[in-house]
Parts: C-alpha cells; sequence; structure tokens
C-alpha cells in the first residue's frame, strides 16, 4: 500500500490536475484509515467535477468504512443470533421422490472493526439425520479478512466426520478482490482436500461478480475441479440480491460426483435490528438426484448495523 501511495503521489507531482490520479490517492487514504485526509481529497475532486464517475466508488467505500469505524468502539459483545429453515424436493434418478428438511441456528459475539466468532448448530433430516456443531473465527484487516474453522458431525451418516478450514480475502486493486479457501473433511473413505481460489471484480458501485475455481483431491490420489460464478448486488437501504451457477464436484458419505446448481436469493432489513433472507436452489448431482430447495432466515442484530 505505501508503495502504490508513493507512486500515486510521484504521479500528482507531475500531472496535478488529473482527477483520476486524485480520486485513486483518496480511495489509498481510506484503505490506510487516514479518514479525513482522504476525505479532503476526495472533496478537491468533486469541487470541480461534481459527477465524476469515481466519487460514487469512494463515496460508496467511505460509508463502508464509517461503519466499521463506528462498529469498532466499545469491548467484544453478541452481535447477533439467526435462525433458518429448508425445504427440499427431490427426485432420484430410479423415479423415487423423497423431501428433506434443514435448520441452522447461529450466534455471532465480537467486534465487527476485529474478529468475529460464529457458532452454529446445523442440522439436516434424510433418511438419518446429521447435526454439525462448527466454529467460524473471522478477523477484519485493512484491506480484507481471514478466518479460521472446524466443525464435527456425530454419528455422521451422510455428511463428513469432521472438517477443518482457512481462507484468506485481500484488496489486489480498487474494484479487485482475492480469495484462497483451503478445507479439509473426513468421510469414511478417507479425507478430501479442498483448494478454491477466487477473484470478485466491483462492476458499479454495488454491483460485484466473482468467481472461484474448485479442486478436490482425495486420499486416493485422485483430482477433480470445478467452478462457480455469483452476481451480487446491494441497495441503500442495507439490502442484497444474489444469483449463482456452479458446476463441482461434490462429496456425500464418502462419494464424490459431479453437482450442477444455480440460485437466487434475497436479503433485505425489516427493522433496525431485524434482517429476513430468502434463497432458492436446483441441484442436480450426476447419478444420483435432482433438488429443488427454499431457505428462509432470519437474523436479529443487537448492535443496530
Amino acid at each position: 500500500m505505501a508503495q502504490a501511495q508513493q507512486s500515486i503521489e510521484q504521479a500528482l507531482a507531475i500531472e496535478p490536475a488529473n482527477l483520476d490520479l486524485q480520486i485513486a490517492r483518496a480511495n489509498i487514504l481510506l484503505w490506510k484509515g487516514e479518514i479525513q485526509a482522504a476525505i479532503t481529497q476526495a472533496d478537491a475532486v468533486r469541487s470541480i467535477d461534481a459527477s465524476y464517475p469515481g466519487l460514487a466508488d469512494f463515496d460508496t467505500a467511505f460509508l463502508r468504512q464509517s461503519r466499521l469505524q463506528s462498529q469498532g468502539s466499545g469491548n467484544a459483545s453478541l452481535l447477533s443470533v439467526s435462525v433458518a429453515a429448508g425445504l427440499a424436493d427431490l427426485k432420484f434418478a430410479s423415479g423415487r421422490a423423497a423431501q428433506w428438511e434443514h435448520a441452522v441456528i447461529a450466534a455471532s459475539y465480537g467486534k465487527r472493526s476485529g474478529t468475529v466468532v460464529v457458532a452454529e448448530l446445523d442440522a439436516e433430516r434424510r433418511e438419518q439425520t446429521d447435526v454439525r456443531f462448527s466454529a467460524r473465527a473471522t478477523t477484519r484487516m485493512q484491506t480484507g479478512t481471514y478466518y479460521i474453522a472446524a466443525g464435527i458431525t456425530p454419528d455422521a451418516s451422510f455428511r463428513d466426520d469432521w472438517r477443518i478450514a482457512a481462507g484468506a480475502d485481500a484488496l489486489l486493486s480498487r474494484n479487485l478482490q482475492g480469495s484462497l479457501d483451503l478445507r479439509l473433511a473426513h468421510f469414511g473413505s478417507g479425507v478430501f482436500t479442498a483448494i478454491e481460489p477466487g477473484v470478485t471484480y466491483r462492476v458499479a458501485p454495488r454491483l460485484s461478480a466473482g468467481g472461484r475455481m474448485i479442486n478436490l483431491f482425495s486420499s486416493d490420489g485422485r483430482y477433480r475441479a470445478g467452478g462457480a460464478v455469483r452476481l451480487d448486488y446491494e441497495t441503500l437501504d442495507d439490502g442484497a440480491f444474489f444469483v449463482g451457477a456452479a458446476r463441482y464436484p461434490d462429496t456425500e458419505a464418502g462419494v464424490t460426483q459431479t453437482l450442477q446448481a444455480y440460485s437466487v436469493g434475497a436479503a433485505w432489513a425489516v427493522d433496525r435490528h431485524l434482517r429476513l433472507r430468502i434463497a432458492a436452489a436446483q441441484e442436480t448431482r450426476q447419478k444420483s438426484y435432482r433438488n429443488r430447495s427454499v431457505n428462509l432466515g432470519l437474523e436479529f442484530r443487537f448492535d443496530n448495523r
């Protein structure tokens, strides 16, 4: 970041009237946490051209940064609790039909501008019921986040017995973010390792498009690959919409098959504390089943953010 700022400062010394360079400097100052200096630089651009395209990106980033700073004051506390439930309609390759049920309870604790720990109980009922207990700790950095996570499913019938994961994301440039996720999962048939690099590009101030590659390695030495893409839109009133598509190797009960999935969803604030989420998906598992599901979730935020 320091090198990027130095390059911008040198370029501005040569072209002080260049608005592209000026707004780039404002964004760098914002990323570094020098809020007042960033505002001053952005206002200088605004006084010359109030409709300059880069200002919309800066204003969106500034609002996000301001929220994080206001959330960073005070001690760690209970941030939110959430519940979700889903119903899936299954049709197997043999022609048999079935319904699966899914429920999740979660709570988050910490500081949104620092480290947040999420504890989750995730139950799914098929012919048998698997219940996973998991936890994830996410720490926010200056230009991204990193996390570690672990989960266990006692007496698992179709889920993994245990899993551990770690990952990080960081800004690569003003509008480009990179990510890397690593995951180990143990089934009765062995250990499976997933490595998932990805990128997200901010197309517009509230619109982003992302993709990731899914690489799966099994304990017998086999390698399979797939990928996923997703489009996200954020509204000014804390709402969000997404659509996604994926085709990747998926493991259930220790058996790996290709899964093709399409999904769509939305989230919006009901009031200052309550947030509602809804999502629908269709999954087709090779030589196995077609799954159409709907999930509804409700989150209560204690910190009003």
